[in-house]
Protein backbone atom coordinates (compact mmCIF):
# COMPACT_ATOMS: atom_id res chain seq x y z
CA UNK A 1 0.00 0.00 0.00
CA UNK A 2 1.33 3.23 -0.96
CA UNK A 3 0.93 6.72 0.33
CA UNK A 4 -1.61 8.53 -1.76
CA UNK A 5 -0.22 10.75 -4.53
CA UNK A 6 1.97 7.50 -4.47
CA UNK A 7 0.66 4.97 -6.83
CA UNK A 8 -1.88 2.23 -5.92
CA UNK A 9 -3.07 3.18 -2.34
CA UNK A 10 -5.80 0.54 -1.22
CA UNK A 11 -9.31 -0.40 -2.55
CA UNK A 12 -12.51 -1.28 -0.84
CA UNK A 13 -12.70 -5.21 -1.21
CA UNK A 14 -8.96 -6.27 -2.73
CA UNK A 15 -10.03 -9.34 -4.86
CA UNK A 16 -7.26 -12.66 -3.82
CA UNK A 17 -8.11 -14.44 -6.61
CA UNK A 18 -6.07 -12.04 -8.54
CA UNK A 19 -2.10 -10.95 -8.76
CA UNK A 20 -1.19 -8.13 -10.47
CA UNK A 21 1.59 -7.11 -12.79
CA UNK A 22 2.62 -3.42 -14.42
CA UNK A 23 1.39 -3.74 -17.90
CA UNK A 24 2.37 -0.06 -18.63
CA UNK A 25 4.22 2.95 -17.52
CA UNK A 26 3.66 6.50 -19.42
CA UNK A 27 5.54 9.09 -17.58
CA UNK A 28 4.84 11.88 -20.10
CA UNK A 29 8.51 12.67 -20.80
CA UNK A 30 8.59 12.72 -24.27
CA UNK A 31 7.18 15.59 -26.63
CA UNK A 32 3.69 15.25 -27.69
CA UNK A 33 4.59 15.14 -31.83
CA UNK A 34 2.84 17.39 -34.36
CA UNK A 35 0.61 17.01 -36.63
CA UNK A 36 -2.05 18.74 -39.13
CA UNK A 37 -5.95 19.44 -38.34
CA UNK A 38 -8.06 17.41 -40.88
CA UNK A 39 -11.77 18.51 -41.69
CA UNK A 40 -14.35 16.34 -39.90
CA UNK A 41 -17.30 16.13 -42.31
CA UNK A 42 -19.42 14.32 -40.30
CA UNK A 43 -19.87 11.46 -42.64
CA UNK A 44 -18.46 8.53 -40.17
CA UNK A 45 -21.02 7.47 -38.55
CA UNK A 46 -20.25 5.12 -36.06
CA UNK A 47 -22.53 5.40 -33.28
CA UNK A 48 -26.58 7.23 -33.07
CA UNK A 49 -25.36 9.64 -30.95
CA UNK A 50 -22.47 10.93 -33.20
CA UNK A 51 -22.84 14.39 -34.47
CA UNK A 52 -24.38 12.99 -37.50
CA UNK A 53 -25.57 10.20 -35.92
CA UNK A 54 -29.90 8.43 -36.50
CA UNK A 55 -30.56 9.93 -32.52
CA UNK A 56 -30.48 13.43 -33.82
CA UNK A 57 -33.20 12.90 -36.57
CA UNK A 58 -35.63 12.45 -33.90
CA UNK A 59 -35.18 15.16 -31.16
CA UNK A 60 -37.71 16.31 -32.43
CA UNK A 61 -40.66 13.91 -31.85
CA UNK A 62 -43.02 13.89 -29.09
CA UNK A 63 -41.38 12.17 -25.94
CA UNK A 64 -38.28 10.16 -25.51
CA UNK A 65 -37.28 7.77 -28.51
CA UNK A 66 -38.66 4.31 -26.95
CA UNK A 67 -36.09 2.09 -27.99
CA UNK A 68 -37.27 -1.55 -27.77
CA UNK A 69 -36.52 -3.80 -30.41
CA UNK A 70 -34.15 -2.05 -33.28
CA UNK A 71 -31.53 0.33 -31.71
CA UNK A 72 -33.09 3.11 -33.34
CA UNK A 73 -35.87 3.56 -36.14
CA UNK A 74 -34.86 3.87 -39.39
CA UNK A 75 -33.21 6.78 -40.90
CA UNK A 76 -34.65 9.25 -43.10
CA UNK A 77 -32.35 11.42 -44.28
CA UNK A 78 -28.91 12.79 -42.64
CA UNK A 79 -29.32 15.46 -40.23
CA UNK A 80 -28.11 19.37 -41.45
CA UNK A 81 -24.30 19.95 -41.41
CA UNK A 82 -23.77 22.26 -38.52
CA UNK A 83 -23.01 25.92 -39.26
CA UNK A 84 -19.30 25.65 -38.71
CA UNK A 85 -16.38 23.90 -40.03
CA UNK A 86 -14.90 21.01 -37.38
CA UNK A 87 -11.48 19.82 -37.28
CA UNK A 88 -9.74 17.00 -35.75
CA UNK A 89 -6.43 15.46 -34.68
CA UNK A 90 -5.42 12.36 -33.67
CA UNK A 91 -1.76 11.52 -32.29
CA UNK A 92 -0.19 8.20 -31.39
CA UNK A 93 1.97 8.37 -28.23
CA UNK A 94 3.88 6.35 -25.58
CA UNK A 95 5.72 2.51 -26.64
CA UNK A 96 4.24 0.99 -29.64
CA UNK A 97 1.68 4.27 -29.80
CA UNK A 98 -0.30 2.66 -26.71
CA UNK A 99 -1.55 5.56 -26.09
CA UNK A 100 -4.44 7.97 -28.24
CA UNK A 101 -4.50 11.61 -27.84
CA UNK A 102 -7.18 13.07 -29.49
CA UNK A 103 -8.42 16.75 -30.54
CA UNK A 104 -11.01 18.69 -31.06
CA UNK A 105 -11.81 21.97 -32.57
CA UNK A 106 -14.30 24.38 -34.05
CA UNK A 107 -13.55 27.08 -37.17
CA UNK A 108 -15.22 30.22 -35.69
CA UNK A 109 -13.92 32.28 -38.13
CA UNK A 110 -14.29 29.48 -41.06
CA UNK A 111 -10.88 30.45 -42.89
CA UNK A 112 -10.55 26.76 -43.10
CA UNK A 113 -7.51 26.93 -40.66
CA UNK A 114 -7.52 26.47 -36.53
CA UNK A 115 -5.75 29.42 -35.05
CA UNK A 116 -5.64 30.83 -31.46
CA UNK A 117 -8.62 32.65 -32.24
CA UNK A 118 -10.30 29.26 -32.31
CA UNK A 119 -9.16 28.45 -29.77
CA UNK A 120 -6.48 25.88 -30.35
CA UNK A 121 -6.77 23.13 -27.69
CA UNK A 122 -3.49 21.29 -27.41
CA UNK A 123 -1.42 18.54 -25.47
CA UNK A 124 2.03 19.60 -24.44
CA UNK A 125 4.49 17.99 -21.97
CA UNK A 126 5.40 19.62 -18.98
CA UNK A 127 7.16 19.66 -15.73
CA UNK A 128 4.74 20.53 -13.20
CA UNK A 129 5.49 20.79 -9.65
CA UNK A 130 8.75 18.90 -10.41
CA UNK A 131 7.57 16.17 -12.10
CA UNK A 132 7.34 15.24 -15.95
CA UNK A 133 3.18 15.76 -16.95
CA UNK A 134 0.89 16.01 -19.90
CA UNK A 135 -0.52 19.16 -19.83
CA UNK A 136 -4.22 19.67 -21.84
CA UNK A 137 -5.45 22.76 -22.65
CA UNK A 138 -8.61 23.65 -24.48
CA UNK A 139 -9.39 27.54 -23.92
CA UNK A 140 -12.99 27.42 -25.39
CA UNK A 141 -15.75 25.56 -24.81
CA UNK A 142 -16.11 24.27 -28.27
CA UNK A 143 -12.39 22.40 -27.74
CA UNK A 144 -12.01 18.96 -26.51
CA UNK A 145 -9.05 16.82 -26.10
CA UNK A 146 -8.98 12.94 -24.43
CA UNK A 147 -6.30 10.29 -23.93
CA UNK A 148 -7.47 6.89 -24.63
CA UNK A 149 -5.58 3.28 -24.84
CA UNK A 150 -5.03 2.49 -28.29
CA UNK A 151 -6.33 -1.41 -27.26
CA UNK A 152 -9.04 -2.86 -25.44
CA UNK A 153 -8.05 -3.39 -21.67
CA UNK A 154 -7.44 -6.45 -20.75
CA UNK A 155 -10.22 -8.72 -18.94
CA UNK A 156 -9.06 -7.54 -15.43
CA UNK A 157 -7.52 -4.35 -15.05
CA UNK A 158 -6.37 -1.47 -12.99
CA UNK A 159 -5.64 1.95 -13.96
CA UNK A 160 -3.71 4.41 -11.62
CA UNK A 161 -2.90 8.34 -12.93
CA UNK A 162 -1.92 11.36 -11.01
CA UNK A 163 -4.15 14.35 -12.17
CA UNK A 164 -3.03 17.49 -10.96
CA UNK A 165 -3.36 21.69 -11.43
CA UNK A 166 -7.16 20.89 -12.76
CA UNK A 167 -9.02 24.36 -13.52
CA UNK A 168 -12.13 23.33 -14.88
CA UNK A 169 -14.49 25.64 -12.60
CA UNK A 170 -16.54 28.22 -13.03
CA UNK A 171 -14.45 30.69 -13.04
CA UNK A 172 -12.81 29.56 -16.44
CA UNK A 173 -16.76 30.29 -18.24
CA UNK A 174 -17.43 33.70 -19.48
CA UNK A 175 -20.84 33.43 -19.89
CA UNK A 176 -21.40 32.69 -23.82
CA UNK A 177 -21.21 29.05 -23.61
CA UNK A 178 -23.34 26.97 -25.39
CA UNK A 179 -23.67 24.06 -25.89
CA UNK A 180 -25.74 24.24 -29.62
CA UNK A 181 -26.38 22.44 -32.26
CA UNK A 182 -26.50 18.97 -29.76
CA UNK A 183 -27.57 21.18 -26.13
CA UNK A 184 -28.50 24.12 -24.89
CA UNK A 185 -26.66 26.81 -23.09
CA UNK A 186 -23.32 25.05 -21.52
CA UNK A 187 -23.25 27.22 -18.34
CA UNK A 188 -21.36 24.35 -16.78
CA UNK A 189 -17.91 23.07 -16.38
CA UNK A 190 -16.05 19.57 -15.81
CA UNK A 191 -13.18 17.67 -16.09
CA UNK A 192 -13.45 13.72 -16.76
CA UNK A 193 -10.12 12.57 -14.08
CA UNK A 194 -10.82 8.98 -15.10
CA UNK A 195 -13.62 6.78 -16.51
CA UNK A 196 -14.24 3.58 -18.37
CA UNK A 197 -16.58 3.41 -21.83
CA UNK A 198 -17.49 0.53 -23.88
CA UNK A 199 -15.88 2.25 -26.79
CA UNK A 200 -12.82 3.89 -28.48
CA UNK A 201 -13.10 7.27 -26.65
CA UNK A 202 -13.08 9.87 -29.39
CA UNK A 203 -14.34 14.12 -28.21
CA UNK A 204 -18.08 14.11 -29.42
CA UNK A 205 -21.38 16.24 -28.21
CA UNK A 206 -21.75 15.78 -24.67
CA UNK A 207 -24.62 13.52 -24.93
CA UNK A 208 -22.85 10.55 -26.58
CA UNK A 209 -20.38 9.35 -23.97
CA UNK A 210 -23.43 9.01 -21.67
CA UNK A 211 -24.52 5.95 -22.76
CA UNK A 212 -21.04 4.68 -23.48
CA UNK A 213 -19.59 5.12 -20.32
CA UNK A 214 -19.58 2.61 -17.51
CA UNK A 215 -17.66 3.74 -14.30
CA UNK A 216 -16.46 7.12 -13.58
CA UNK A 217 -14.41 9.53 -11.75
CA UNK A 218 -15.11 13.34 -13.01
CA UNK A 219 -16.29 16.61 -12.14
CA UNK A 220 -19.42 18.41 -13.42
CA UNK A 221 -20.20 21.74 -11.66
CA UNK A 222 -23.07 24.45 -12.59
CA UNK A 223 -23.82 27.32 -10.21
CA UNK A 224 -26.95 25.31 -8.49
CA UNK A 225 -24.42 22.61 -8.04
CA UNK A 226 -21.50 24.73 -6.56
CA UNK A 227 -24.22 26.51 -4.20
CA UNK A 228 -25.76 23.09 -3.07
CA UNK A 229 -21.84 21.75 -2.58
CA UNK A 230 -19.95 24.55 -1.60
CA UNK A 231 -17.35 23.36 -4.01
CA UNK A 232 -16.23 25.12 -7.50
CA UNK A 233 -14.84 21.88 -8.84
CA UNK A 234 -17.05 18.79 -7.27
CA UNK A 235 -16.05 15.33 -8.10
CA UNK A 236 -18.46 12.86 -8.72
CA UNK A 237 -17.73 8.73 -8.08
CA UNK A 238 -20.19 6.62 -10.33
CA UNK A 239 -21.38 3.89 -11.82
CA UNK A 240 -24.07 3.26 -14.29
CA UNK A 241 -26.78 0.91 -13.38
CA UNK A 242 -29.38 -1.02 -15.88
CA UNK A 243 -32.34 0.97 -16.39
CA UNK A 244 -35.05 0.07 -13.94
CA UNK A 245 -32.42 -1.29 -11.36
CA UNK A 246 -33.99 -0.63 -7.79
CA UNK A 247 -35.65 2.55 -8.90
CA UNK A 248 -39.92 2.50 -7.97
CA UNK A 249 -40.06 4.92 -9.95
CA UNK A 250 -38.07 4.53 -13.38
CA UNK A 251 -40.76 3.95 -15.87
CA UNK A 252 -41.27 7.97 -14.48
CA UNK A 253 -37.78 9.26 -14.78
CA UNK A 254 -37.03 6.94 -17.81
CA UNK A 255 -35.36 8.77 -20.92
CA UNK A 256 -33.42 8.23 -23.67
CA UNK A 257 -30.91 6.45 -22.75
CA UNK A 258 -30.66 2.94 -20.91
CA UNK A 259 -29.01 3.42 -17.41
CA UNK A 260 -29.27 5.23 -14.40
CA UNK A 261 -26.58 7.55 -12.80
CA UNK A 262 -25.71 6.20 -9.20
CA UNK A 263 -22.70 8.38 -7.47
CA UNK A 264 -21.66 7.46 -4.81
CA UNK A 265 -22.55 9.14 -1.16
CA UNK A 266 -21.47 12.32 -0.22
CA UNK A 267 -21.55 11.19 3.50
CA UNK A 268 -21.62 7.53 3.46
CA UNK A 269 -20.42 4.81 1.39
CA UNK A 270 -24.00 4.01 -0.01
CA UNK A 271 -24.70 4.32 -4.07
CA UNK A 272 -27.17 6.87 -5.49
CA UNK A 273 -29.19 7.09 -8.23
CA UNK A 274 -28.86 10.90 -8.86
CA UNK A 275 -25.63 13.58 -9.06
CA UNK A 276 -24.61 13.56 -5.75
CA UNK A 277 -20.92 15.00 -5.70
CA UNK A 278 -18.17 13.09 -3.16
CA UNK A 279 -15.38 15.81 -2.64
CA UNK A 280 -14.14 18.37 -4.25
CA UNK A 281 -11.27 19.37 -5.91
CA UNK A 282 -8.82 22.21 -5.36
CA UNK A 283 -7.03 23.82 -8.51
CA UNK A 284 -3.85 23.58 -7.02
CA UNK A 285 -3.85 20.21 -5.33
CA UNK A 286 -2.88 17.12 -6.93
CA UNK A 287 -4.91 13.64 -6.74
CA UNK A 288 -4.61 9.81 -7.82
CA UNK A 289 -7.25 8.53 -9.11
CA UNK A 290 -7.59 4.28 -9.51
CA UNK A 291 -10.34 2.15 -11.20
CA UNK A 292 -10.02 -1.22 -11.21
CA UNK A 293 -12.00 -4.19 -12.68
CA UNK A 294 -11.60 -7.72 -10.92
CA UNK A 295 -13.62 -11.03 -10.84
CA UNK A 296 -16.37 -9.13 -8.75
CA UNK A 297 -16.76 -5.80 -9.80
CA UNK A 298 -15.48 -2.56 -10.21
CA UNK A 299 -13.23 -0.42 -7.30
CA UNK A 300 -12.71 2.87 -7.50
CA UNK A 301 -11.06 5.48 -5.61
CA UNK A 302 -9.89 9.35 -5.54
CA UNK A 303 -6.85 10.40 -3.17
CA UNK A 304 -5.68 13.92 -2.02
CA UNK A 305 -6.14 16.86 -0.34
CA UNK A 306 -9.82 18.18 -0.79
CA UNK A 307 -11.28 21.07 -0.97
CA UNK A 308 -12.06 22.87 2.51
CA UNK A 309 -10.12 20.25 4.08
CA UNK A 310 -7.05 20.07 6.07
CA UNK A 311 -5.31 16.13 5.38
CA UNK A 312 -5.46 13.76 2.62
CA UNK A 313 -7.85 11.07 2.81
CA UNK A 314 -9.01 8.80 0.10
CA UNK A 315 -12.31 8.43 -0.88
CA UNK A 316 -13.32 4.22 -1.87
CA UNK A 317 -16.30 2.66 -3.64
CA UNK A 318 -17.21 -0.67 -4.36
CA UNK A 319 -19.68 -1.90 -6.93
CA UNK A 320 -19.99 -5.80 -7.88
CA UNK A 321 -21.51 -6.38 -11.88
CA UNK A 322 -24.85 -7.93 -10.30
CA UNK A 323 -25.30 -5.92 -7.37
CA UNK A 324 -25.58 -2.46 -9.17
CA UNK A 325 -26.20 -4.23 -12.88
CA UNK A 326 -23.28 -2.55 -14.07
CA UNK A 327 -23.84 -1.22 -17.66
CA UNK A 328 -21.99 -2.81 -20.46
CA UNK A 329 -19.68 -4.29 -17.43
CA UNK A 330 -19.01 -8.15 -19.00
CA UNK A 331 -15.58 -8.27 -21.13
CA UNK A 332 -15.74 -10.13 -24.35
CA UNK A 333 -15.70 -14.22 -23.75
CA UNK A 334 -17.57 -13.73 -20.96
CA UNK A 335 -20.70 -15.04 -20.20
CA UNK A 336 -24.05 -12.57 -19.78
CA UNK A 337 -24.99 -11.11 -17.00
CA UNK A 338 -27.41 -12.82 -14.64
CA UNK A 339 -30.19 -10.09 -14.84
CA UNK A 340 -32.30 -9.65 -18.13
CA UNK A 341 -30.89 -7.58 -20.77
CA UNK A 342 -32.44 -6.05 -23.64
CA UNK A 343 -30.48 -7.37 -26.56
CA UNK A 344 -31.03 -3.87 -29.18
CA UNK A 345 -29.10 -2.45 -26.26
CA UNK A 346 -27.45 -4.98 -24.58
CA UNK A 347 -26.03 -7.31 -27.52
CA UNK A 348 -24.54 -10.53 -26.71
CA UNK A 349 -20.61 -11.12 -26.31
CA UNK A 350 -19.37 -8.90 -24.40
CA UNK A 351 -17.83 -5.36 -24.66
CA UNK A 352 -14.34 -3.85 -25.24
CA UNK A 353 -13.45 -1.65 -22.65
CA UNK A 354 -11.34 1.59 -23.07
CA UNK A 355 -10.24 4.04 -20.28
CA UNK A 356 -10.26 8.07 -20.75
CA UNK A 357 -9.14 11.11 -19.48
CA UNK A 358 -9.70 15.11 -20.00
CA UNK A 359 -12.36 17.32 -22.08
CA UNK A 360 -14.79 14.85 -24.00
CA UNK A 361 -17.42 17.38 -24.98
CA UNK A 362 -17.43 18.98 -28.58
CA UNK A 363 -19.57 21.54 -26.86
CA UNK A 364 -19.21 21.87 -22.81
CA UNK A 365 -16.03 22.13 -20.56
CA UNK A 366 -12.97 24.63 -21.16
CA UNK A 367 -9.84 25.02 -18.93
CA UNK A 368 -6.31 23.15 -18.43
CA UNK A 369 -5.19 20.26 -16.53
CA UNK A 370 -1.87 18.37 -15.79
CA UNK A 371 -1.80 14.54 -16.00
CA UNK A 372 0.91 12.58 -14.64
CA UNK A 373 2.39 8.81 -13.87
CA UNK A 374 -0.23 6.89 -16.19
CA UNK A 375 0.14 3.36 -15.04
CA UNK A 376 -1.82 0.24 -16.45
CA UNK A 377 -1.96 -3.07 -14.34
CA UNK A 378 -3.00 -6.45 -15.60
CA UNK A 379 -5.02 -8.71 -13.10
CA UNK A 380 -3.64 -12.60 -13.56
CA UNK A 381 -5.89 -15.45 -12.08
CA UNK A 382 -4.04 -16.96 -8.97
CA UNK A 383 -3.93 -20.88 -8.28
CA UNK A 384 -5.06 -22.16 -5.33
CA UNK A 385 -1.69 -22.55 -4.31
CA UNK A 386 -0.80 -19.26 -4.20
CA UNK A 387 0.90 -19.36 -7.62
CA UNK A 388 -0.43 -17.76 -11.35
CA UNK A 389 -2.48 -19.67 -13.77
Amino acid sequence: MRKAGGGYHGLVHPDPALSWRLLRRERFRDPVPQTRWNEDTYEQITDPFDEGGAYWDYRSMPGPAQWSGEWMPARNALPPTPPFRSFRKHLAYGDDGWLGLELYARDHDNDGVISATDGDPAFTAVTSDGTPALRLDTPRHTDAGVVHNSRPLPRFYRVELRVGRPHFTLAELDGSELGGPWSDAAQGNGLYLLAILDAMPVPHNNTWIHPRKIVSIDSFVTPSIARASGWEGPVNVEYMGLRDYGASDAVARANDFVYYLHCLGGEDSRWHPDNRPVCGYRPDGWYEVTIERNTVGFELSIAGRFDGESHERVVRGSIAFDEGMVWHGNRPGEPEPDFATNPATWPSGGHPHYFVFGVPHINWYRGHAHFADLRLYEGLPVEPGGGRT
